[in-house]
């Protein structure tokens, strides 16, 4: 049994590369009583986690998502308006109200991080993906090995470390 947190870009990697990544890790630890837990965004590397596991969950594989509440302001969120406007057709940012709390994502890493996890996939896209690497540097402080699997958009190959 291996619970695994992944993290990674909204705008990528491609599924074969997650797959790939998905699919060597259970060469290593198994199918049976695998929980692949991720922040349940609707596009990239959550999208591709969860597809993986539906195709796998007749072999054991469990899906456990955890989705940010960007409707709602933490507690210390600051008294000053800073709400960010959701563009037209936002769907990164799910909820009932125009507007969201930016600490919903980083609120939300820290939850699945403080979940527990055996191993931390982490799949940022060049030098951005501040919410995958802040999901990575929080689960390193936590003592969870975290195996990076970048992508390189200029060179557009897949860097494992």
């Amino acid at each position: 049994m291996a619970r695994v947190l992944v993290t990674g870009s909204r705008s990528g990697p491609a599924r074969e590369f997650v797959w790939a990544v998905l699919d060597q890790l259970t060469a290593e630890v198994g199918y049976a009583g695998l929980t692949l837990v991720d922040g349940a965004c609707p596009d990239g590397t959550d999208l591709h986690t969860k597809l993986w596991c539906q195709g796998h969950r007749h072999l054991g594989v469990i899906h456990e998502p955890h989705p940010a509440n960007w409707d709602s302001c933490a507690w210390d969120c600051p008294q000053t308006l800073h709400r960010r406007w959701k563009r037209t057709g936002d769907r990164h940012h799910p909820g009932i109200l125009p507007d969201y709390c930016p600490t919903a994502g980083p609120r939300r890493n820290a939850l699945l991080v403080g979940l527990g996890a055996d191993l931390c996939l982490g799949f940022p896209v060049g030098p951005t993906s501040y919410g995958t690497r802040n999901c990575m540097r929080l689960a390193r402080e936590a003592g969870i090995p975290v195996q990076k699997h970048e992508i390189h958009p200029r060179v557009n190959a897949p860097a494992a470390r």
